[in-house]
Parts: C-alpha cells; sequence; structure tokens
C-alpha cells in the first residue's frame, strides 16, 4: 500500500497541521493521484518475483486487487477523510479477490525453487459466526476510526481532553533570515482524539470478540511494547 494514507493517516494529519491547510483537503487531492500508482504496484510486485511471462497468466487476479485497493483508496480518501483509505482499501482487495478466487484460479502454481512442498489442509471449513468472529477486530476498528474522523466527534473529544502549550526555548529561539521572530505554533497533544487512542480501544473491544481474557490482552501487550522498544524511542 503507498504510504501517504499509512499509519491511519498520519502523514496526511501532520501535513494538515504544519500548512494550515484542511486535513481533508489534502486526503482528497493524493486521493486524487495515489489510486494510479496503486493499480500498478500488484503488477510490479509479481514482475519482480516472477518475471513478466509469469505475471501474465495471474493477470486477472491482479487487475482485481489493484483495480479494487486504487477504487476504494479513491473513494475512501475523497469522502471520509486520510485515516480509512488503506485500511478500507486492502480489505475491499482481499474481498475481491477471494471472490474472484472462487470462480477462477491459475492453471499453473508458482513457487521459489526454495520453497518447501505446502502441507497446508485445504478441507478445514469455517462457519460463517466464525468467520465473523476472525474479521471483528477490523470491522471493530474501522467503525471506530470512521467516528473519530467525524468533526463533531473529534471537537468533542478535544474539549474533554486537548492540552495546548509551547515548548520551552523555541518561542523565541528561531529567527527568520531578516532577524524577525518565527511564529511558532502550540504543541497540541489531542489524546482523546488522536487516531492511536481509537486504536487502542478498539484492541481493548476486540479482546472478548476474539476469545481473549484482558490479562492474556495485557501480557501480549506487554511483550509486543518489548519486543519493539528500540523502534518505539
Amino acid at each position: 500500500a503507498p504510504v501517504a494514507f499509512g499509519a491511519v493517516g498520519t502523514p496526511i494529519i501532520i501535513a494538515a497541521q504544519v500548512s494550515d491547510l484542511p486535513d481533508m483537503a489534502i486526503s482528497q487531492m493524493v486521493g486524487r493521484t495515489l489510486p494510479i500508482l496503486s493499480v500498478v504496484v500488484p503488477m510490479y510486485l509479481v514482475v519482480i518475483m516472477a518475471g513478466f511471462r509469469k505475471s501474465l497468466e495471474v493477470m486477472p487476479a491482479i487487475l482485481v486487487s489493484g483495480i479494487s485497493f486504487a477504487f476504494f483508496q479513491w473513494l475512501t480518501a475523497n469522502y471520509l477523510g486520510p485515516m480509512l483509505p488503506d485500511v478500507i482499501a486492502g480489505l475491499a482487495s482481499i474481498i475481491s479477490l477471494m471472490v474472484l478466487l472462487r470462480y477462477w484460479k491459475p492453471k499453473a502454481t508458482w513457487r521459489f525453487q526454495e520453497e518447501p512442498p505446502q502441507t497446508l489442509e485445504t478441507d478445514r471449513q469455517y462457519s460463517a459466526g466464525q468467520v465473523l468472529r476472525a474479521w471483528s477486530p477490523f470491522l471493530m476498528m474501522t467503525l471506530m476510526i470512521i467516528a473519530w474522523g467525524l468533526q463533531p466527534v473529534r471537537d468533542a473529544l478535544n474539549f474533554v481532553g486537548q492540552l495546548k502549550f509551547y515548548v520551552p526555548g523555541l518561542q523565541e529561539g528561531l529567527l527568520k533570515a531578516d532577524g524577525s521572530p518565527l511564529v511558532i505554533k502550540p504543541f497540541d497533544l489531542n489524546y482523546l482524539s488522536n487516531s492511536g487512542t481509537a486504536l487502542l480501544l478498539t484492541g481493548i473491544i476486540s479482546l472478548p470478540l476474539v476469545g481473549l481474557s484482558f490479562r492474556e490482552g495485557a501480557r501480549i501487550y506487554l511483550a509486543t511494547v518489548t519486543q519493539l522498544r528500540y523502534p518505539i524511542i
């Protein structure tokens, strides 16, 4: 997925904050250019892995995955905002490809030379309830992010939990070329309306949906933080 909408739209949101442009306007402009690239990316990846001739054998899958991703990326970026384009587009691309593969499959199976033989169980069946339960965290996340992107919800969350303050030493410390002080914006700590808060709440709500206890969830969370401690820093 192209990175402009990655991390629930963080690059777009930061661009809006530093430029004083509406994040929706930036989302719409990026959302009208990136879909062109999104159509090309699946073809590009398959050609790198298997070569151009082999890519022709799976062209229906390439077109379905690329076009569905591009369409929903454009639709979401232009009408829902910058937080969900790659999430919804990714899910739509997966579902579209699953539907295609129910009616079409490539004639030959391509594998890496060093890849071991596959031993997957192909006769396993899942009920609709099991499938819905497995997808529930992604569905919950989509709903939460949509809610967080609504302006009334964002304003209400900022009214309850938002801190703005100037970083000491910066206000008079940066000068323009003519010697006049550069106007520094206050640091905006919107800890409730931040999309990361929506993701955290989604994770907590999803624990019982996928059959995990809150104790197990806390243990997994701490293990993840420990594993990613250096990237976090």
